[in-house]
């Protein structure tokens, strides 16, 4: 302890020494350390911390499969099926998701509801903090209104001190009776959730089977196995297809299920499982920086060494001197690193897509402080292997002979310097190609036919609290003044009310239709179709473009003529290229008027920017009620113009002015929606874009560390050569050839090294080719100019060698 107290003194005073090379090791070292640090309390923080419920390994989701889209979706019978008939499963709970308005004076709140099942909560296995949860005779159809609220929601609505069980508050203008509060903190599915009341399931007369609204989770029997639940889910689908084709026949259904980790986090986990790969390269190239930047100092020390070994040092102790110095570099990085990965943590979380799951638990905790300290011992062994084994290689007799004044590193450390700076190009070949792929694929994106116009428009989602409007009459008394008065602001071009909103809400209304003189017996048959209510003004503010036929209109709506429009997609698949004039649609059931198709629209991306193209039907939505089920009281108002994004405050008050009891849910511009359809792809390709920029940077100071070097040691040779009469070209020439063959052999090596990589993003990929000649052309110019700009410097220092000077010294 004594000795190794003696060379970290000896470290502290040696980088104290040479501050110029201490402060480059840092930096280097910093910006390795601080990115794999920043992404690796990401990846803690959504793939790899347990979530916040006891024993989660036995908690499942289920899924269902319907013409190859899958699904969370069940319906009610099929959640009731799933509770009898699966062995090893101990317990399954339905919920939805509702937004519901909470009374009390000032401004329209809403809050996120989950309503579920009694088996929810308990399933759960956390403890309400105060009071209980609700039962099975609180679920029951005609059960009375009582709600389990958040710590979060007990402290907005009662305060601080205020005790709740046994209070009431009013959602949807309904008093509910608190009966139990959560823990704070707690949250399920997703935070935010406020408050959890009974979802009432008439377990006599459930739902249609083929109306899919519940969001199924359950937990695996002590001893039971996730294959052993997937297997009898499997068996569960094929016999409820088998005993109900009348629901089934038409629709490829199968039933699964999957672990609830892997259903809440899936959408995140191969970005950043990329992200780790990438700055874990980052730090590998940081660690070959510093390992070149240690062994040209310990060329520099070589006499030191040798002298060390003659008054009788033994080589152990080199040894522990050479790793204690790297250590110490390493730790003083990790600790440059912390407060460069907090602000990158929250950079991440700025740029991140709207729905990323936990990002709000990310940051610097025990776990990642363990983790950068083990990073930073890797780093150290890394960086100081090199060196050591150079070191440790030091001949006491010949060292000390040539004195501190040796001109040349040898041959041994020369090749040492060439294949870590080779090392270093190699991978950053690595991550300019994946940046220059996934851009390529945002640009791709970016240009592709979405069949409308995001541009210059605003989204508005309202809901309407069913207490106050409860009939259709009552919600079209709202929009039509709405949509009026916001066409007539300042700069708007087009304004409208629509149900779903392209890129954001999905296929949330994929509803089975009769198609007229092709009627079928049994909803299994039916073909399905995303089923769009929006008003003439809102086809004009999406910009949808007609490709035959005519659009409809505010007459054909005065008139009560059942008129709608469909896309291509639906003309395809469900009218088989047929007329669609010729024919009429509605929707199954009963009391649905039969709608003549008037126009064919451009099929538009309704699900996402890379969903596939969905059969869609367009329906007026003054006339939802009498064509399409009902009207919506949760819809959008979308506004189109040049100065949209200004109009957000005159919303707003034009909305609490038409209806005081509406509550504005969100606002959005459609092109942050778009970003957010990107999601994955767009967060990837800048990280991996800066990544890659910091790759380039530390192979570019390697680089010209190597040259800059080489030019240092050679001012011998350099000046005969001019004394001879070389000329500054041919020098330059000899200083660029340096450069030039560690970097096209790191150059080679890496792009055999790309096609894996494409293997690894090929799923994240879009109009590229994973072995795409522009990113590979891409690739060798940035490596090229990287190389170029390294070895130019040291190339005009090669020239400006003073012969005489150089020769006198000798």
């Amino acid at each position: 302890m004594t000795g190794l107290g003696h060379d970290l003194r000896f470290a502290v005073r040696t980088l104290r020494r040479r501050p110029g090379f201490a402060l480059v090791a840092l930096v280097t070292l910093a910006l390795g350390i601080g990115a794999n640090t920043a992404i690796f309390s990401v990846v803690h923080s959504v793939l790899l911390r347990p979530l916040p419920y006891p024993d989660e390994d036995g908690l499942v989701s289920f899924w269902m499969d319907s013409q190859g889209l899958r699904t969370a979706s069940l319906s009610q019978p099929e959640l009731l099926d799933l509770q009898r008939r699966i062995p090893s499963i101990e317990s399954v709970a339905g919920m939805h998701f509702r937004r519901l308005h909470l009374g009390g004076e000032g401004e329209p709140r809403l809050i996120r509801v989950v309503e579920a099942t009694p088996e929810l909560l308990p399933l759960l296995r956390v403890p309400p903090a105060e009071g209980r949860f609700y039962g099975p005779d609180e679920s029951r159809p005609d059960g009375p209104p009582v709600v389990v609220i958040s710590e979060g929601l007990r402290r907005q609505v009662f305060g601080e001190e205020g005790l709740a069980t046994g209070r009431q508050i009013v959602l949807a203008g309904t008093p509910h009776t608190v009966v139990g509060v959560m823990p704070g903190g707690f949250s399920f599915p997703e935070e935010g959730i406020a408050a959890y009341r009974p979802f009432r399931i008439d377990r006599a007369n459930p739902d249609q089977r083929n109306n899919h609204n519940v969001w199924a989770v359950g937990r695996l029997r002590r001893g039971a196995s996730l294959e052993q639940a997937r297997s009898e889910v499997a068996a569960y689908g094929r016999r409820a297809v088998a005993e109900f084709p009348q629901f089934y026949s038409g629709f490829h259904a199968s039933f699964g299920l999957s672990a609830l980790r892997e259903r809440l986090t899936g959408s995140a986990r191969t970005p950043l499982v990329v992200l780790l790969g990438a700055v874990s390269l980052v730090l590998l190239i940081a660690c070959a920086n510093v390992a070149n930047l240690l062994l040209a100092r310990g060329e520099a020390r070589r006499r030191e060494m040798a002298v060390r070994l003659a008054l009788g040092a033994r080589r152990r102790d080199l040894a522990r001197q050479l790793l204690v110095e790297s250590a110490v570099l390493a730790l003083l990085g990790a600790a440059v690193a912390l407060p460069l990965a907090s602000v990158a943590v929250r950079g991440f979380a700025a740029m991140a897509w709207a729905d990323f799951p936990r990002l709000g638990e990310a940051g610097i905790d025990t776990t990642v402080l363990a983790y950068t300290l083990g990073v930073a011992v890797a780093t150290a062994l890394l960086s100081g292997l090199a060196p050591l084994l150079r070191a440790l290689r030091t001949e006491a007799s010949s060292d000390v002979k040539d004195g501190a004044g040796a001109v040349s590193p040898g041959r041994g450390g020369a090749l040492t310097w060439r294949l870590l700076v080779s090392a270093q190009v190699a991978l950053a070949v690595v991550l300019v190609a994946g940046s220059s792929l996934l851009n390529r694929t945002i640009v791709a994106l970016a240009g592709a036919d979405l069949g409308f116009s995001p541009e210059d428009s605003v989204v508005v989602r309202l809901s309407l609290p069913d207490h106050v409007y409860r009939s259709a009459p009552e919600i079209l008394a709202f929009t039509g003044p709405l949509e009026e008065r916001a066409r007539a602001l300042p700069g708007v071009e087009a304004a409208g009310i629509v149900d779903l909103v392209p890129l954001w809400q999905g296929f949330s209304n994929n509803l089975s239709l009769q198609v007229e003189g092709h009627e079928v017996e049994t909803v299994g048959e039916a073909p399905t179709a995303i089923v769009q209510k929006l008003s003439p003004g809102a086809v004009s503010a999406l910009g949808l473009r007609l490709q035959r036929g005519a659009r409809f209109v505010e007459a054909d709506v005065a008139a009560g003529r059942p008129v709608a429009m469909v896309n291509e997609a639906f003309v395809r698949r469900v009218l088989g290229g047929g007329d669609p004039f010729a024919t009429r649609v509605r929707m199954f059931g009963r009391g649905q008027q039969w709608m003549d198709i008037v126009g064919v629209v451009k099929d538009f991306r309704q699900a996402g920017v890379l969903a596939p193209e969905w059969p869609q039907v367009l329906v007026p939505f003054d006339a939802a009620q009498r064509c399409a089920y009902a009207v919506p009281r949760d819809f959008s108002l979308l506004v189109h113009g040049g100065t949209a994004g200004s109009l957000v405050d005159a919303l707003r008050s034009l909305v609490h002015e038409l209806g005081p009891s509406v509550a504005v849910r969100d606002v959005r511009s459609m092109t942050r929606i778009k970003h957010d359809a990107m999601g994955d792809r767009a967060v990837l390709a800048t990280m991996m874009s800066i990544a890659a920029l910091l790759a380039l940077a530390l192979a570019g100071v390697g680089l010209y560390g190597m040259v800059a070097l080489w030019v240092s040691r050679r001012q011998r040779e350099l000046g005969l050569r001019l004394a001879l009469g070389a000329g500054p070209d041919s020098l330059r020439r000899l200083v660029v050839g340096q450069a030039a063959v560690p970097v096209v052999a790191g150059l080679g090596v890496g792009l055999a090294a790309v096609a894996p990589l494409a293997i690894l993003l090929k799923k994240l990929l879009y109009g590229v080719s994973p072995v795409d000649p522009v990113s590979l052309l891409v690739v060798v110019v940035v490596l090229a100019g990287t190389a170029a700009a390294a070895a130019v410097v040291p190339a005009r220092r090669a020239t400006r060698v003073d012969p005489v000077r150089v020769l006198r010294a000798d």
